[in-house]
């Protein structure tokens, strides 16, 4: 379903009309609905309940999306980031099945993460937890993370008509113009973001998700470096790098179970 996302109320008109029919379609009374899960990219600015998001979703911006929300749909509603949904899609319903403890690696539109310890998400004081862009310090550093949007200008840049991120994602070409100087690019931020995660929190494994293309994480999860160095010919263990298994959209997965793990997955 194609929404315009420029007008917040508009917005949720059109969502409450879809799950009214969806409702009606598939036999499903809205009383026994155990609430309602909410994704969007950007961070929180108080406590999972107001929103900074990108320039194109500011009208969803620094305002209590969550009592708007429940009280629109007359159902609790249960808000998180993008990443930290992504991360609760795929413990529930990805690789995260097999894993006690991972962190997640959300490539879209911008580079986010989520951590996964025993099975629960962490998400912090105020749900910003594994905000992985916020290593980047410098223009040239934020500029050369691993989002997909740069991936993209450098693709039409080289002549390459490609839509959007699902374009992306459904068509990815390794050999597309741009693509192994992307990987260069952003190799280095990486490998920082990578080898932090590692020394922080020693996960069992971190996985590489998101709206990324299977191939094109295949092809940097091979470009990771661990430090070599170690003592007495006895290496630290490495996390495992696996690929994210969520089908669909992982955060979209993620927010539709949030209510259910809430309620009963705890």
């Amino acid at each position: 379903m194609a929404l315009d996302l420029s007008s917040r109320k508009d917005a949720l008109v059109r969502i409450g009309l879809e799950v009214d029919r969806f409702l009606s379609d598939h036999g499903i009374k809205k009383k026994n609905l155990c609430g309602i899960g909410f994704t969007i990219p950007g961070y929180f600015t108080d406590r999972h309940r107001t929103f900074n998001a990108p320039a194109p979703l500011r009208d969803w911006s620094l305002i209590d999306i969550s009592t708007e929300l429940t009280e629109h749909f007359g159902l609790e509603a249960y808000v998180e980031n993008s990443a930290t949904a992504g991360a609760i899609g795929e413990s529930l319903n990805g690789v995260g099945r097999n894993l006690d403890s991972f962190a997640y690696l959300g490539f879209d539109y911008g580079f986010g993460g989520g951590i996964v310890i025993n099975g629960t998400p962490l998400t912090g004081m105020n749900g910003n937890a594994g905000e992985l862009s916020n290593i980047y310090t410098t223009p040239e550093e934020h500029s050369n993370r691993p989002a997909l949007r740069s991936l993209l200008e450098r693709i039409r840049e080289g002549g390459i008509p490609i839509a959007g991120i699902e374009d992306l994602r459904q068509n990815f070409d390794p050999a597309w113009p741009g693509v192994d100087d992307w990987i260069d690019a952003v190799t280095p931020q990486l490998n920082r973001v990578v080898i932090a995660i590692h020394g922080f929190l020693d996960p069992e494994a971190i996985v590489f998700g998101g709206q990324i293309p299977t191939a094109l994480a295949q092809m940097l999860i091979e470009r990771v470096e661990f430090p070599t160095e170690h003592r007495y010919d006895a290496p630290w263990p490495h996390p495992k790098l696996l690929l994210g298994k969520t089908t669909g959209e992982p955060a979209a997965t993620g927010a539709a179970l949030k209510p259910l793990k809430e309620n009963f997955f705890l």
